[in-house]
Protein backbone atom coordinates (compact mmCIF):
# COMPACT_ATOMS: atom_id res chain seq x y z
CA UNK A 1 0.00 0.00 0.00
CA UNK A 2 2.98 2.46 0.90
CA UNK A 3 4.36 1.79 -2.25
CA UNK A 4 1.12 1.99 -3.95
CA UNK A 5 0.73 5.93 -2.37
CA UNK A 6 4.55 6.54 -3.31
CA UNK A 7 3.67 5.79 -7.18
CA UNK A 8 0.08 7.70 -7.49
CA UNK A 9 2.22 10.67 -5.38
CA UNK A 10 5.18 10.79 -8.48
CA UNK A 11 2.47 10.88 -11.08
CA UNK A 12 0.44 13.94 -9.41
CA UNK A 13 4.19 15.34 -8.42
CA UNK A 14 4.96 14.73 -12.68
CA UNK A 15 1.56 16.38 -13.80
CA UNK A 16 1.18 19.07 -11.15
CA UNK A 17 4.57 20.81 -12.82
CA UNK A 18 2.80 21.40 -15.71
CA UNK A 19 -0.54 22.52 -13.98
CA UNK A 20 0.31 25.84 -12.85
CA UNK A 21 -2.00 28.51 -13.28
CA UNK A 22 -0.57 30.14 -16.79
CA UNK A 23 -3.30 33.26 -16.99
CA UNK A 24 -0.89 36.54 -17.75
CA UNK A 25 -0.78 38.35 -14.78
CA UNK A 26 -1.45 41.54 -16.72
CA UNK A 27 -5.05 40.83 -16.92
CA UNK A 28 -5.50 40.78 -13.26
CA UNK A 29 -3.79 43.77 -12.70
CA UNK A 30 -5.94 45.39 -15.14
CA UNK A 31 -8.84 44.61 -13.75
CA UNK A 32 -7.85 45.50 -10.22
CA UNK A 33 -6.78 48.45 -11.85
CA UNK A 34 -9.98 49.35 -13.70
CA UNK A 35 -12.15 48.84 -9.94
CA UNK A 36 -9.78 51.14 -8.45
CA UNK A 37 -10.11 53.49 -11.21
CA UNK A 38 -13.81 53.56 -10.79
CA UNK A 39 -13.77 54.07 -6.64
CA UNK A 40 -12.10 57.23 -7.66
CA UNK A 41 -14.22 60.33 -8.59
CA UNK A 42 -11.32 62.67 -9.37
CA UNK A 43 -9.76 60.71 -12.02
CA UNK A 44 -10.72 61.71 -15.11
CA UNK A 45 -12.94 60.18 -17.98
CA UNK A 46 -9.70 59.66 -20.27
CA UNK A 47 -8.05 57.83 -17.78
CA UNK A 48 -10.87 55.15 -17.40
CA UNK A 49 -11.08 54.69 -21.41
CA UNK A 50 -7.10 54.17 -21.72
CA UNK A 51 -7.56 51.48 -18.57
CA UNK A 52 -10.13 49.53 -20.88
CA UNK A 53 -8.50 50.12 -24.17
CA UNK A 54 -5.05 48.59 -23.06
CA UNK A 55 -7.43 45.39 -21.51
CA UNK A 56 -8.64 45.07 -24.44
CA UNK A 57 -5.75 45.51 -26.77
CA UNK A 58 -4.13 42.66 -24.01
CA UNK A 59 -7.10 40.47 -24.40
CA UNK A 60 -7.30 40.75 -28.45
CA UNK A 61 -3.16 39.65 -28.36
CA UNK A 62 -4.28 36.82 -26.23
CA UNK A 63 -6.76 35.75 -28.34
CA UNK A 64 -5.09 36.03 -31.50
CA UNK A 65 -1.79 34.07 -29.69
CA UNK A 66 -4.29 31.14 -28.91
CA UNK A 67 -5.73 30.61 -32.47
CA UNK A 68 -1.96 30.16 -33.46
CA UNK A 69 -2.00 27.55 -30.85
CA UNK A 70 -4.27 25.50 -31.31
CA UNK A 71 -3.49 25.86 -35.17
CA UNK A 72 0.03 24.46 -34.50
CA UNK A 73 -1.68 21.38 -33.31
CA UNK A 74 -1.44 17.83 -34.76
CA UNK A 75 -4.19 15.43 -35.11
CA UNK A 76 -2.73 11.73 -33.74
CA UNK A 77 0.49 13.71 -31.88
CA UNK A 78 3.20 11.47 -30.48
CA UNK A 79 2.66 12.19 -26.42
CA UNK A 80 6.23 11.15 -24.59
CA UNK A 81 5.23 11.97 -21.10
CA UNK A 82 2.18 12.01 -19.13
CA UNK A 83 2.99 15.64 -18.79
CA UNK A 84 2.83 16.43 -22.29
CA UNK A 85 -0.71 15.01 -22.74
CA UNK A 86 -1.92 17.53 -19.42
CA UNK A 87 0.10 20.42 -21.03
CA UNK A 88 -2.41 20.34 -23.93
CA UNK A 89 -5.63 19.79 -21.58
CA UNK A 90 -4.38 22.58 -19.62
CA UNK A 91 -3.35 24.81 -22.69
CA UNK A 92 -7.92 23.58 -23.71
CA UNK A 93 -8.24 24.90 -20.44
CA UNK A 94 -6.05 28.49 -20.41
CA UNK A 95 -8.04 28.83 -24.19
CA UNK A 96 -11.95 28.35 -23.06
CA UNK A 97 -10.98 31.35 -20.14
CA UNK A 98 -9.27 33.41 -22.65
CA UNK A 99 -12.47 33.01 -24.84
CA UNK A 100 -14.74 33.89 -21.43
CA UNK A 101 -12.75 36.90 -20.34
CA UNK A 102 -13.25 38.57 -23.66
CA UNK A 103 -16.63 37.84 -24.02
CA UNK A 104 -17.27 39.19 -20.48
CA UNK A 105 -15.92 42.78 -21.91
CA UNK A 106 -19.10 42.92 -23.73
CA UNK A 107 -17.13 44.63 -26.76
CA UNK A 108 -18.26 43.50 -30.10
CA UNK A 109 -15.05 43.36 -32.34
CA UNK A 110 -13.86 40.94 -29.05
CA UNK A 111 -16.51 38.95 -29.52
CA UNK A 112 -16.72 38.15 -32.88
CA UNK A 113 -13.17 36.89 -32.55
CA UNK A 114 -13.34 35.43 -29.41
CA UNK A 115 -16.38 33.87 -31.21
CA UNK A 116 -14.54 31.97 -33.97
CA UNK A 117 -11.44 31.07 -31.72
CA UNK A 118 -14.56 28.63 -29.83
CA UNK A 119 -15.45 27.61 -32.91
CA UNK A 120 -12.05 26.20 -33.50
CA UNK A 121 -11.19 25.46 -29.91
CA UNK A 122 -14.21 22.82 -30.31
CA UNK A 123 -13.53 21.24 -33.13
CA UNK A 124 -9.65 20.66 -32.33
CA UNK A 125 -11.26 18.67 -29.22
CA UNK A 126 -13.48 16.75 -30.30
CA UNK A 127 -10.69 15.42 -32.84
CA UNK A 128 -8.06 15.75 -30.20
CA UNK A 129 -9.78 14.11 -26.54
CA UNK A 130 -9.90 10.71 -27.74
CA UNK A 131 -6.42 10.33 -28.36
CA UNK A 132 -5.05 12.01 -25.95
CA UNK A 133 -7.11 9.89 -23.40
CA UNK A 134 -6.09 6.36 -24.94
CA UNK A 135 -1.92 8.56 -24.97
CA UNK A 136 -2.29 8.44 -21.13
CA UNK A 137 -3.59 4.98 -20.63
CA UNK A 138 -0.96 3.61 -22.67
CA UNK A 139 2.03 6.09 -20.56
CA UNK A 140 0.12 5.48 -17.30
CA UNK A 141 0.39 1.49 -17.91
CA UNK A 142 4.03 1.63 -18.61
CA UNK A 143 4.99 3.37 -15.62
CA UNK A 144 2.42 0.99 -13.41
CA UNK A 145 2.63 -2.61 -14.63
CA UNK A 146 6.19 -2.78 -12.39
CA UNK A 147 3.37 -2.49 -9.21
CA UNK A 148 1.44 -5.10 -10.93
CA UNK A 149 -1.56 -2.84 -11.94
CA UNK A 150 -3.17 -2.97 -15.47
CA UNK A 151 -4.55 0.47 -17.26
CA UNK A 152 -6.46 -0.35 -19.97
CA UNK A 153 -9.54 1.65 -21.55
CA UNK A 154 -12.05 2.01 -23.97
CA UNK A 155 -14.14 5.31 -25.25
CA UNK A 156 -14.94 7.47 -21.94
CA UNK A 157 -14.04 4.46 -19.43
CA UNK A 158 -10.64 3.81 -18.06
CA UNK A 159 -10.14 0.54 -16.42
CA UNK A 160 -7.13 -0.37 -13.42
CA UNK A 161 -6.88 -4.02 -12.33
CA UNK A 162 -4.43 -5.56 -9.97
CA UNK A 163 -4.72 -7.57 -7.02
CA UNK A 164 -4.01 -4.10 -4.67
CA UNK A 165 -7.85 -3.40 -5.54
CA UNK A 166 -9.22 -6.33 -3.39
CA UNK A 167 -8.88 -3.78 -0.52
CA UNK A 168 -11.79 -0.69 -1.06
CA UNK A 169 -9.59 1.64 0.97
CA UNK A 170 -6.46 0.96 -1.54
CA UNK A 171 -8.87 2.25 -4.29
CA UNK A 172 -10.23 5.22 -2.39
CA UNK A 173 -7.12 6.60 -2.35
CA UNK A 174 -6.10 5.63 -6.06
CA UNK A 175 -8.48 7.18 -7.58
CA UNK A 176 -8.87 10.23 -4.79
CA UNK A 177 -5.44 11.21 -6.05
CA UNK A 178 -5.87 10.52 -9.63
CA UNK A 179 -9.95 11.88 -9.98
CA UNK A 180 -8.43 15.69 -10.68
CA UNK A 181 -6.76 14.01 -13.80
CA UNK A 182 -9.22 11.76 -14.88
CA UNK A 183 -11.75 14.81 -14.86
CA UNK A 184 -9.08 17.11 -17.00
CA UNK A 185 -8.98 14.50 -19.84
CA UNK A 186 -12.88 13.75 -19.92
CA UNK A 187 -13.04 10.08 -19.05
CA UNK A 188 -16.47 9.23 -17.84
CA UNK A 189 -15.77 6.47 -15.57
CA UNK A 190 -13.46 4.67 -13.89
CA UNK A 191 -13.29 1.09 -13.29
CA UNK A 192 -11.54 -0.91 -10.15
CA UNK A 193 -10.72 -4.50 -11.00
CA UNK A 194 -8.63 -6.43 -8.56
CA UNK A 195 -8.32 -9.22 -11.26
CA UNK A 196 -8.95 -8.93 -14.75
CA UNK A 197 -12.52 -11.12 -15.20
CA UNK A 198 -13.92 -9.99 -12.21
CA UNK A 199 -17.52 -9.62 -12.67
CA UNK A 200 -18.38 -7.61 -9.53
CA UNK A 201 -15.90 -4.61 -9.36
CA UNK A 202 -15.78 -0.56 -7.59
CA UNK A 203 -16.28 2.10 -10.32
CA UNK A 204 -16.85 5.73 -10.34
CA UNK A 205 -18.78 8.09 -12.54
CA UNK A 206 -16.64 10.99 -13.21
CA UNK A 207 -17.67 14.01 -15.58
CA UNK A 208 -20.67 14.03 -18.14
CA UNK A 209 -18.80 16.91 -20.06
CA UNK A 210 -18.61 16.52 -23.62
CA UNK A 211 -15.42 16.62 -25.30
CA UNK A 212 -16.56 19.41 -27.60
CA UNK A 213 -17.81 21.82 -23.91
CA UNK A 214 -16.13 24.76 -23.74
Amino acid sequence: MKRLIQIVSYLIIVIFLTSCDTQPAKINSIVKEKAHVNKEPIISKQIKNDSKKRLMDITLTRLYKNFASLSRTMKDECFFEIHDVISKANMFSDISTSINDAISIHDDSLTAVATRLKKKLISVQIRDFPHMRKSYIKLANNILWEENIEITGKGKTITFTGGVFANNKNIKVFYDNLRWVLEKLRFQRANFKWYKNASEYTYYTITLQKDGDV
